[in-house]
Protein backbone atom coordinates (compact mmCIF):
# COMPACT_ATOMS: atom_id res chain seq x y z
CA UNK A 1 0.00 0.00 0.00
CA UNK A 2 2.72 2.46 0.97
CA UNK A 3 4.63 1.80 -2.26
CA UNK A 4 1.51 2.44 -4.35
CA UNK A 5 0.72 5.67 -2.49
CA UNK A 6 4.29 6.86 -2.84
CA UNK A 7 4.36 6.08 -6.55
CA UNK A 8 1.25 8.22 -7.07
CA UNK A 9 2.75 11.10 -5.10
CA UNK A 10 6.05 10.73 -6.94
CA UNK A 11 4.58 10.79 -10.44
CA UNK A 12 2.28 13.71 -9.71
CA UNK A 13 5.02 15.85 -8.28
CA UNK A 14 7.58 14.60 -10.78
CA UNK A 15 5.58 15.94 -13.68
CA UNK A 16 5.11 19.22 -11.84
CA UNK A 17 8.84 19.44 -11.17
CA UNK A 18 9.71 18.80 -14.80
CA UNK A 19 7.92 21.91 -16.03
CA UNK A 20 10.52 24.36 -17.21
CA UNK A 21 13.43 22.07 -16.37
CA UNK A 22 14.86 22.05 -19.86
CA UNK A 23 16.48 18.66 -19.20
CA UNK A 24 14.92 15.78 -21.13
CA UNK A 25 16.69 13.01 -19.25
CA UNK A 26 14.36 13.20 -16.27
CA UNK A 27 11.27 13.23 -18.51
CA UNK A 28 12.46 10.29 -20.57
CA UNK A 29 13.17 8.29 -17.46
CA UNK A 30 9.84 9.13 -15.84
CA UNK A 31 8.08 7.78 -18.90
CA UNK A 32 10.11 4.56 -18.81
CA UNK A 33 8.91 3.93 -15.26
CA UNK A 34 5.41 3.32 -16.58
CA UNK A 35 6.36 0.62 -19.11
CA UNK A 36 4.85 -2.74 -18.26
CA UNK A 37 6.92 -5.90 -18.44
CA UNK A 38 10.03 -4.65 -16.65
CA UNK A 39 11.47 -5.41 -13.24
CA UNK A 40 13.28 -2.31 -12.00
CA UNK A 41 16.17 -2.90 -9.60
CA UNK A 42 18.22 -0.39 -7.63
CA UNK A 43 21.36 -0.88 -5.56
CA UNK A 44 22.17 1.90 -3.09
CA UNK A 45 25.60 3.12 -2.08
CA UNK A 46 26.73 1.66 1.24
CA UNK A 47 24.72 2.84 4.24
CA UNK A 48 26.28 3.21 7.66
CA UNK A 49 25.47 5.29 10.76
CA UNK A 50 26.89 8.80 10.71
CA UNK A 51 26.65 11.94 12.84
CA UNK A 52 24.63 10.23 15.59
CA UNK A 53 24.15 10.69 19.31
CA UNK A 54 26.28 8.32 21.38
CA UNK A 55 23.55 7.99 24.01
CA UNK A 56 20.01 6.62 24.14
CA UNK A 57 17.43 8.83 22.46
CA UNK A 58 13.68 8.49 21.83
CA UNK A 59 12.47 6.94 18.59
CA UNK A 60 11.60 10.38 17.20
CA UNK A 61 15.29 11.33 17.29
CA UNK A 62 16.37 8.31 15.24
CA UNK A 63 13.55 8.62 12.71
CA UNK A 64 14.14 12.34 12.20
CA UNK A 65 17.87 11.72 11.87
CA UNK A 66 17.33 9.14 9.10
CA UNK A 67 14.58 11.27 7.56
CA UNK A 68 16.90 14.26 7.27
CA UNK A 69 19.83 12.21 6.02
CA UNK A 70 18.09 9.98 3.46
CA UNK A 71 14.57 11.38 3.06
CA UNK A 72 15.27 12.96 -0.33
CA UNK A 73 15.90 9.48 -1.78
CA UNK A 74 12.74 7.81 -0.46
CA UNK A 75 10.23 8.76 -3.18
CA UNK A 76 12.53 7.48 -5.92
CA UNK A 77 13.43 4.24 -4.13
CA UNK A 78 9.78 3.41 -3.57
CA UNK A 79 9.14 3.29 -7.32
CA UNK A 80 11.50 0.32 -7.82
CA UNK A 81 10.60 -3.36 -7.48
CA UNK A 82 13.86 -4.34 -5.77
CA UNK A 83 16.02 -1.98 -3.67
CA UNK A 84 19.21 -3.53 -2.27
CA UNK A 85 21.26 -1.69 0.35
CA UNK A 86 24.76 -2.72 1.44
CA UNK A 87 24.67 -1.97 5.17
CA UNK A 88 27.54 -1.51 7.61
CA UNK A 89 25.79 -1.36 10.98
CA UNK A 90 25.32 -3.58 13.98
CA UNK A 91 23.07 -3.57 17.02
CA UNK A 92 24.78 -2.41 20.22
CA UNK A 93 24.29 -0.77 23.58
CA UNK A 94 25.39 2.82 24.23
CA UNK A 95 27.74 4.51 23.81
CA UNK A 96 26.98 4.14 20.11
CA UNK A 97 29.97 4.32 17.81
CA UNK A 98 31.21 4.76 14.28
CA UNK A 99 33.89 2.71 12.55
CA UNK A 100 34.78 -0.08 12.81
CA UNK A 101 31.70 -1.45 14.62
CA UNK A 102 29.08 1.12 13.60
CA UNK A 103 26.99 0.29 16.65
CA UNK A 104 23.45 1.67 16.81
CA UNK A 105 20.18 0.95 18.67
CA UNK A 106 17.16 -0.95 17.37
CA UNK A 107 15.38 2.27 16.39
CA UNK A 108 18.09 3.11 13.85
CA UNK A 109 17.33 -0.11 11.96
CA UNK A 110 13.58 0.50 12.19
CA UNK A 111 14.06 4.01 10.83
CA UNK A 112 16.44 3.12 7.99
CA UNK A 113 13.94 0.51 6.79
CA UNK A 114 11.47 3.31 6.04
CA UNK A 115 13.41 4.78 3.10
CA UNK A 116 12.28 2.04 0.72
CA UNK A 117 14.85 -0.76 1.12
CA UNK A 118 13.66 -4.27 0.26
CA UNK A 119 16.92 -6.19 0.89
CA UNK A 120 19.96 -5.46 3.11
CA UNK A 121 23.45 -6.91 2.55
CA UNK A 122 24.87 -7.86 5.96
CA UNK A 123 27.78 -10.16 5.16
CA UNK A 124 30.64 -7.82 6.08
CA UNK A 125 33.05 -6.79 8.84
CA UNK A 126 30.36 -5.34 11.14
CA UNK A 127 28.83 -8.80 11.50
CA UNK A 128 32.20 -10.33 12.35
CA UNK A 129 32.72 -7.74 15.11
CA UNK A 130 29.24 -8.11 16.63
CA UNK A 131 27.86 -10.32 19.35
CA UNK A 132 25.90 -13.34 18.17
CA UNK A 133 22.77 -12.13 19.96
CA UNK A 134 23.09 -8.73 18.27
CA UNK A 135 23.33 -10.32 14.83
CA UNK A 136 20.19 -12.35 15.47
CA UNK A 137 18.23 -9.41 16.85
CA UNK A 138 19.26 -7.14 13.96
CA UNK A 139 17.97 -9.75 11.50
CA UNK A 140 14.67 -10.02 13.38
CA UNK A 141 14.13 -6.24 13.39
CA UNK A 142 14.78 -5.87 9.68
CA UNK A 143 12.39 -8.70 8.87
CA UNK A 144 9.73 -7.16 11.09
CA UNK A 145 10.03 -3.98 9.03
CA UNK A 146 9.79 -5.82 5.71
CA UNK A 147 13.51 -5.86 4.81
CA UNK A 148 15.00 -9.21 3.74
CA UNK A 149 18.57 -9.81 5.03
CA UNK A 150 21.13 -11.08 2.51
CA UNK A 151 24.36 -12.90 3.28
CA UNK A 152 23.53 -14.58 6.60
CA UNK A 153 22.58 -18.20 7.21
CA UNK A 154 19.62 -19.23 9.29
CA UNK A 155 20.14 -21.89 11.94
CA UNK A 156 18.79 -24.66 9.69
CA UNK A 157 21.04 -23.98 6.69
CA UNK A 158 24.25 -25.65 7.80
CA UNK A 159 24.77 -27.61 4.60
CA UNK A 160 23.20 -25.19 2.14
CA UNK A 161 24.40 -22.21 0.17
CA UNK A 162 22.90 -18.91 1.22
CA UNK A 163 20.53 -17.56 -1.39
CA UNK A 164 17.33 -15.51 -1.36
CA UNK A 165 15.03 -16.26 -4.29
CA UNK A 166 12.60 -13.48 -5.11
CA UNK A 167 9.88 -13.70 -7.74
CA UNK A 168 8.77 -10.38 -9.25
CA UNK A 169 6.33 -10.07 -12.16
CA UNK A 170 7.00 -13.67 -13.11
CA UNK A 171 10.80 -13.32 -13.03
CA UNK A 172 12.76 -15.41 -10.52
CA UNK A 173 15.80 -13.61 -9.14
CA UNK A 174 18.51 -15.34 -7.09
CA UNK A 175 20.10 -12.81 -4.69
CA UNK A 176 23.47 -13.42 -3.04
CA UNK A 177 25.70 -11.36 -0.78
CA UNK A 178 29.02 -12.56 0.63
CA UNK A 179 32.55 -11.52 1.50
CA UNK A 180 34.88 -12.12 -1.43
CA UNK A 181 37.44 -13.56 -1.59
CA UNK A 182 36.56 -15.50 1.56
CA UNK A 183 36.45 -19.25 1.06
CA UNK A 184 34.82 -20.17 4.36
CA UNK A 185 31.32 -20.42 2.95
CA UNK A 186 29.78 -20.44 6.44
CA UNK A 187 31.83 -18.16 8.63
CA UNK A 188 31.29 -16.64 12.05
CA UNK A 189 27.59 -16.14 12.94
CA UNK A 190 26.64 -17.82 9.67
CA UNK A 191 28.17 -15.02 7.61
CA UNK A 192 28.39 -16.06 4.01
CA UNK A 193 31.65 -16.40 2.18
CA UNK A 194 31.92 -17.84 -1.31
CA UNK A 195 32.72 -21.43 -2.15
CA UNK A 196 33.10 -22.01 -5.89
CA UNK A 197 32.34 -25.74 -5.77
CA UNK A 198 29.20 -25.33 -3.69
CA UNK A 199 27.93 -22.49 -5.86
CA UNK A 200 28.66 -24.42 -9.07
CA UNK A 201 26.60 -27.33 -7.81
CA UNK A 202 23.78 -25.03 -6.67
CA UNK A 203 23.84 -23.21 -10.02
CA UNK A 204 23.65 -26.42 -12.05
CA UNK A 205 20.66 -27.60 -10.00
CA UNK A 206 18.69 -24.35 -10.30
CA UNK A 207 19.81 -22.62 -13.50
CA UNK A 208 16.70 -23.66 -15.41
CA UNK A 209 14.36 -22.14 -12.81
CA UNK A 210 16.26 -18.87 -12.16
CA UNK A 211 16.08 -15.98 -14.64
CA UNK A 212 18.74 -13.73 -13.12
CA UNK A 213 21.66 -14.36 -10.74
CA UNK A 214 22.63 -11.28 -8.71
CA UNK A 215 25.70 -10.98 -6.45
CA UNK A 216 26.39 -8.04 -4.12
CA UNK A 217 29.84 -8.94 -2.75
CA UNK A 218 31.70 -7.10 -0.02
CA UNK A 219 35.23 -6.88 -1.40
CA UNK A 220 37.57 -8.06 1.32
CA UNK A 221 40.71 -6.52 -0.18
CA UNK A 222 39.11 -3.16 -1.04
CA UNK A 223 38.58 -2.34 2.64
CA UNK A 224 42.30 -1.80 3.09
CA UNK A 225 43.10 0.46 0.15
CA UNK A 226 42.53 1.07 -3.53
CA UNK A 227 42.30 -1.80 -5.98
CA UNK A 228 43.81 -1.47 -9.45
CA UNK A 229 41.57 -1.51 -12.51
CA UNK A 230 43.04 -4.83 -13.60
CA UNK A 231 42.29 -6.38 -10.20
CA UNK A 232 38.77 -4.95 -10.23
CA UNK A 233 38.07 -6.57 -13.58
CA UNK A 234 39.59 -9.86 -12.45
CA UNK A 235 37.43 -10.00 -9.31
CA UNK A 236 34.22 -9.17 -11.17
CA UNK A 237 34.98 -11.53 -14.04
CA UNK A 238 35.70 -14.36 -11.61
CA UNK A 239 32.13 -14.13 -10.33
CA UNK A 240 30.63 -13.50 -13.74
CA UNK A 241 32.34 -16.58 -15.16
CA UNK A 242 30.61 -18.93 -12.71
CA UNK A 243 27.12 -17.73 -13.64
CA UNK A 244 26.27 -14.35 -12.08
CA UNK A 245 24.49 -11.93 -14.43
CA UNK A 246 24.89 -8.98 -12.06
CA UNK A 247 27.90 -8.25 -9.86
CA UNK A 248 27.72 -4.96 -7.92
CA UNK A 249 30.29 -4.72 -5.14
CA UNK A 250 30.88 -2.53 -2.12
CA UNK A 251 33.51 -1.84 0.51
CA UNK A 252 32.31 1.30 2.31
CA UNK A 253 34.86 3.48 0.51
CA UNK A 254 34.63 5.88 -2.42
CA UNK A 255 32.81 4.73 -5.52
CA UNK A 256 34.75 3.13 -8.35
CA UNK A 257 32.70 3.01 -11.55
CA UNK A 258 35.49 3.27 -14.11
CA UNK A 259 35.44 -0.46 -14.86
CA UNK A 260 31.65 -0.76 -15.10
CA UNK A 261 30.49 -2.86 -18.07
CA UNK A 262 27.13 -4.13 -19.22
CA UNK A 263 25.29 -5.71 -22.12
CA UNK A 264 21.92 -7.36 -22.61
CA UNK A 265 23.03 -10.37 -20.54
CA UNK A 266 24.35 -8.63 -17.43
CA UNK A 267 26.07 -5.83 -15.55
CA UNK A 268 29.33 -5.54 -13.57
CA UNK A 269 30.29 -2.63 -11.28
CA UNK A 270 33.08 -2.72 -8.72
CA UNK A 271 32.12 -0.31 -5.90
CA UNK A 272 29.01 1.81 -5.32
CA UNK A 273 30.82 3.90 -2.68
CA UNK A 274 29.00 5.33 0.33
CA UNK A 275 25.83 7.41 0.52
CA UNK A 276 27.21 9.58 3.35
CA UNK A 277 30.68 9.87 4.91
CA UNK A 278 31.42 8.70 8.43
CA UNK A 279 31.26 12.24 9.88
CA UNK A 280 30.50 15.84 8.92
CA UNK A 281 34.24 16.54 8.73
CA UNK A 282 34.81 14.03 5.93
CA UNK A 283 33.85 13.82 2.29
CA UNK A 284 32.21 10.88 0.62
CA UNK A 285 30.95 9.79 -2.75
CA UNK A 286 28.53 7.22 -4.01
CA UNK A 287 26.20 6.30 -6.81
CA UNK A 288 22.85 4.56 -6.95
CA UNK A 289 22.84 1.84 -9.62
CA UNK A 290 19.66 1.14 -11.56
CA UNK A 291 18.85 -1.48 -14.18
CA UNK A 292 15.75 -3.14 -15.57
CA UNK A 293 15.08 -6.70 -16.71
CA UNK A 294 12.57 -7.40 -19.46
CA UNK A 295 10.10 -9.99 -18.19
CA UNK A 296 9.62 -11.52 -21.64
CA UNK A 297 13.14 -11.60 -23.12
CA UNK A 298 15.07 -11.60 -19.78
CA UNK A 299 17.35 -8.97 -21.34
CA UNK A 300 18.95 -6.21 -19.28
CA UNK A 301 17.78 -2.72 -20.17
CA UNK A 302 18.28 0.92 -19.15
CA UNK A 303 21.32 0.57 -16.86
CA UNK A 304 22.39 3.84 -15.33
CA UNK A 305 23.91 5.66 -12.36
CA UNK A 306 22.58 8.41 -10.12
CA UNK A 307 25.38 10.25 -8.26
CA UNK A 308 24.57 11.00 -4.62
CA UNK A 309 26.24 13.94 -2.90
CA UNK A 310 26.60 14.41 0.90
CA UNK A 311 25.29 17.95 1.35
CA UNK A 312 26.27 19.66 4.62
CA UNK A 313 23.33 21.69 5.93
CA UNK A 314 22.47 23.77 8.98
CA UNK A 315 19.31 22.24 10.43
CA UNK A 316 18.38 24.45 13.36
CA UNK A 317 18.75 27.74 15.15
CA UNK A 318 21.31 26.01 17.35
CA UNK A 319 23.44 25.57 14.20
CA UNK A 320 23.34 21.78 14.26
CA UNK A 321 25.23 20.55 11.23
CA UNK A 322 23.74 17.63 9.36
CA UNK A 323 24.60 15.58 6.30
CA UNK A 324 21.90 15.04 3.69
CA UNK A 325 22.15 12.55 0.82
CA UNK A 326 20.99 14.45 -2.27
CA UNK A 327 20.87 13.42 -5.91
CA UNK A 328 23.76 15.23 -7.56
CA UNK A 329 21.73 16.70 -10.40
CA UNK A 330 19.35 18.31 -7.89
CA UNK A 331 22.20 20.49 -6.69
CA UNK A 332 22.59 21.79 -10.23
CA UNK A 333 19.00 22.58 -11.11
CA UNK A 334 16.60 22.37 -8.15
CA UNK A 335 15.78 24.27 -4.98
CA UNK A 336 18.43 22.28 -3.11
CA UNK A 337 21.00 24.41 -4.94
CA UNK A 338 19.73 27.66 -3.41
CA UNK A 339 22.26 29.61 -1.37
CA UNK A 340 25.09 27.08 -1.35
CA UNK A 341 28.28 28.56 0.04
CA UNK A 342 31.19 28.93 -2.35
CA UNK A 343 33.05 26.13 -0.57
CA UNK A 344 30.06 23.82 -0.99
CA UNK A 345 29.77 24.76 -4.66
CA UNK A 346 33.45 24.05 -5.27
CA UNK A 347 33.34 20.67 -3.53
CA UNK A 348 30.15 19.68 -5.31
CA UNK A 349 31.41 20.72 -8.75
CA UNK A 350 34.59 18.74 -8.16
CA UNK A 351 32.52 15.69 -7.18
CA UNK A 352 30.29 15.88 -10.26
CA UNK A 353 33.22 16.48 -12.60
CA UNK A 354 35.04 13.46 -11.21
CA UNK A 355 31.92 11.31 -11.48
CA UNK A 356 31.24 12.28 -15.09
CA UNK A 357 34.86 11.82 -16.11
CA UNK A 358 35.15 8.39 -14.49
CA UNK A 359 31.76 7.08 -15.63
CA UNK A 360 32.08 5.00 -18.82
CA UNK A 361 30.61 6.98 -21.75
CA UNK A 362 28.00 4.34 -22.59
CA UNK A 363 26.57 4.44 -19.04
CA UNK A 364 23.71 6.89 -18.61
CA UNK A 365 23.44 9.40 -15.78
CA UNK A 366 19.86 9.19 -14.58
CA UNK A 367 17.96 12.01 -12.95
CA UNK A 368 14.72 11.94 -10.98
CA UNK A 369 13.76 15.55 -10.17
CA UNK A 370 13.21 16.03 -6.45
CA UNK A 371 11.68 18.82 -4.42
CA UNK A 372 11.24 19.34 -0.71
CA UNK A 373 7.51 18.83 -1.26
CA UNK A 374 8.13 15.39 -2.79
CA UNK A 375 10.35 14.46 0.14
CA UNK A 376 7.82 15.68 2.70
CA UNK A 377 4.93 13.79 1.09
CA UNK A 378 6.92 10.55 0.97
CA UNK A 379 7.95 11.00 4.61
CA UNK A 380 4.37 11.66 5.68
CA UNK A 381 3.09 8.64 3.76
CA UNK A 382 5.52 6.21 5.39
CA UNK A 383 4.82 7.57 8.89
CA UNK A 384 1.09 7.20 8.28
CA UNK A 385 1.47 3.67 6.92
CA UNK A 386 3.63 2.52 9.84
CA UNK A 387 1.61 4.36 12.47
CA UNK A 388 4.62 6.34 13.68
CA UNK A 389 3.43 9.50 15.41
CA UNK A 390 6.58 11.53 14.90
CA UNK A 391 6.78 15.27 14.32
CA UNK A 392 8.89 15.59 11.20
CA UNK A 393 11.72 18.11 11.30
CA UNK A 394 11.84 18.44 7.52
CA UNK A 395 11.40 22.04 6.47
CA UNK A 396 9.17 22.59 3.47
CA UNK A 397 11.15 25.66 2.42
CA UNK A 398 14.75 26.81 2.72
CA UNK A 399 15.33 28.57 6.04
CA UNK A 400 17.97 30.81 7.54
CA UNK A 401 16.41 34.21 6.81
CA UNK A 402 15.91 37.19 9.13
CA UNK A 403 15.06 40.88 8.85
CA UNK A 404 17.69 43.49 9.69
CA UNK A 405 16.00 46.59 11.07
CA UNK A 406 18.89 48.58 12.56
CA UNK A 407 22.65 49.08 12.12
CA UNK A 408 24.79 51.05 14.58
CA UNK A 409 28.50 51.75 15.24
CA UNK A 410 28.05 50.63 18.87
CA UNK A 411 25.81 48.16 20.64
CA UNK A 412 22.83 49.34 22.66
CA UNK A 413 20.13 47.43 24.51
CA UNK A 414 16.66 47.87 23.04
CA UNK A 415 13.69 48.14 25.38
CA UNK A 416 11.46 45.32 24.14
CA UNK A 417 8.93 46.11 26.86
CA UNK A 418 8.19 49.27 24.92
CA UNK A 419 9.15 47.99 21.45
CA UNK A 420 7.27 44.74 21.83
CA UNK A 421 7.36 44.01 18.10
CA UNK A 422 11.17 43.61 18.41
CA UNK A 423 11.10 40.86 21.04
CA UNK A 424 13.59 38.08 20.27
CA UNK A 425 15.95 40.23 18.20
CA UNK A 426 19.59 39.22 17.68
CA UNK A 427 22.74 41.31 17.28
CA UNK A 428 25.56 40.48 14.85
CA UNK A 429 28.87 42.33 15.01
CA UNK A 430 30.45 42.54 11.55
CA UNK A 431 33.47 44.73 10.79
CA UNK A 432 32.95 46.86 13.87
CA UNK A 433 29.27 47.58 13.27
CA UNK A 434 26.28 46.08 15.07
CA UNK A 435 23.43 44.65 13.00
CA UNK A 436 20.05 44.14 14.68
CA UNK A 437 18.05 41.26 13.19
CA UNK A 438 14.60 39.89 13.95
CA UNK A 439 14.32 36.16 13.31
CA UNK A 440 17.21 33.83 12.50
CA UNK A 441 15.69 30.73 10.95
CA UNK A 442 12.73 32.00 8.95
CA UNK A 443 11.61 30.89 5.52
CA UNK A 444 11.73 33.57 2.85
CA UNK A 445 7.93 33.86 2.96
CA UNK A 446 7.98 34.31 6.74
CA UNK A 447 10.73 36.92 6.45
CA UNK A 448 8.69 38.87 3.90
CA UNK A 449 5.76 39.02 6.34
CA UNK A 450 8.04 40.24 9.14
CA UNK A 451 9.51 42.85 6.77
CA UNK A 452 6.03 44.15 5.99
CA UNK A 453 5.16 44.46 9.69
CA UNK A 454 8.41 46.28 10.51
CA UNK A 455 7.92 48.78 7.71
CA UNK A 456 4.44 49.47 9.05
CA UNK A 457 6.20 50.32 12.33
CA UNK A 458 8.33 52.93 10.50
CA UNK A 459 11.41 50.73 10.03
CA UNK A 460 11.65 51.96 6.44
CA UNK A 461 15.26 50.77 6.00
CA UNK A 462 14.56 47.21 7.14
CA UNK A 463 15.71 44.49 4.76
CA UNK A 464 15.68 40.70 4.52
CA UNK A 465 19.04 39.06 5.09
CA UNK A 466 20.20 35.49 4.90
CA UNK A 467 22.21 34.34 7.90
CA UNK A 468 25.31 32.28 7.13
CA UNK A 469 27.10 31.67 10.41
CA UNK A 470 28.21 35.15 11.50
CA UNK A 471 27.64 36.69 8.05
CA UNK A 472 24.54 38.50 6.81
CA UNK A 473 23.73 38.45 3.10
CA UNK A 474 21.16 41.09 1.99
CA UNK A 475 18.39 39.66 -0.21
CA UNK A 476 16.06 42.69 -0.57
CA UNK A 477 16.44 46.33 -1.44
CA UNK A 478 15.88 48.96 1.23
CA UNK A 479 13.69 51.12 -0.96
Amino acid sequence: MIRAVSIFIFFFLLLEGLKGQGDKRGLELSQSLMIEGQVRCMVLPTLFPTNLSKQNQPFSYWFNKIDRQYGSLRATLQTADIVIAPMLATLSDPPFSGAPRYGVPEDWFRSISSIGITHACLSNATTLRAKSSSVTRRTDILREEGVVPLGLFDSGQADEIHCVIKEVKGLRLALFSFVYPFEDYRGQFGMSGFDVDRFTQFYSEHKDSIDCWIAIPCWKNAQYGSVSSASQKALMNALSSVGFNVVIGYSGNHMQVETMVYDSSGLLLFDVGSALPASVSQTGSGALVEFSIDTATKAFQNPGLIPIYPLLVDQSEESELELMAVFGRDLEVSEYSINLSQDQKNLFESFMNKFRQSKPPMVKEFYYPQTLAIRNDASGAVRLQKGWEVDSTIQSEPRGYGVQFLQLPREIILDTTYYQHLKGYSVFEINGRFHYVLGKNLTLEEAERVLGLLRLKSHEFAQIVQIKGSTLIPTTNTD
